[in-house]
């Protein structure tokens, strides 16, 4: 069983995710979809878009980076 804590630590986790996520442009919120909703791989992502796999990883690094400054 979780603990309340755990219950509340989880709860402010998943707020500041969703605030991360709706400050990203539209582009970027469908790459993170793709990629960790629907466990899509960056390659086959870029296909589905039609550009280079090169790209799609870029994209994803940077919105990576960005999601580790987001402040608390």
């Amino acid at each position: 069983h979780e603990s309340v804590e755990d219950i509340v630590i989880q709860k402010i986790s998943l707020e500041k995710l969703h605030m991360a996520l709706s400050k990203l442009s539209k582009k970027d919120q469908d790459l993170i979809y793709a990629l960790f909703y629907e466990e899509k791989t960056e390659r086959d992502y870029a296909k589905q878009i039609g550009v280079y796999p090169s790209a799609v990883h870029s994209r994803s690094v940077k919105n990576f980076w960005y999601g580790l400054h987001i402040e608390n």
